[in-house]
């Protein structure tokens, strides 16, 4: 794997990650405005030019797979 395909594939784990926590925190306090803010926030870059520079992943897809997991 080349260096540039592994730092894009860091970068989706990474926010992969922070949105599975970002949903697990928001069933526990789902009137958190940071959390509400930050789940937007990730779900823009989800459907963002540059996620689909960095992946070929259908961010719908993604998203519902992540919640299913949730």
């Amino acid at each position: 794997m080349k260096p540039y395909e592994q730092l894009a594939n860091e970068i989706i784990i990474t926010a992969v990650d922070e949105y599975k926590s970002c949903l697990k925190a928001l069933k526990k306090d789902k009137d958190n405005k940071t959390l509400r803010n930050f789940r937007i926030k990730t779900e823009q870059f989800f459907y963002s030019e540059w996620f689909n520079n960095l992946t070929n992943v259908n961010p719908k897809y993604l998203i519902k797979k992540i919640k299913e997991k949730i």
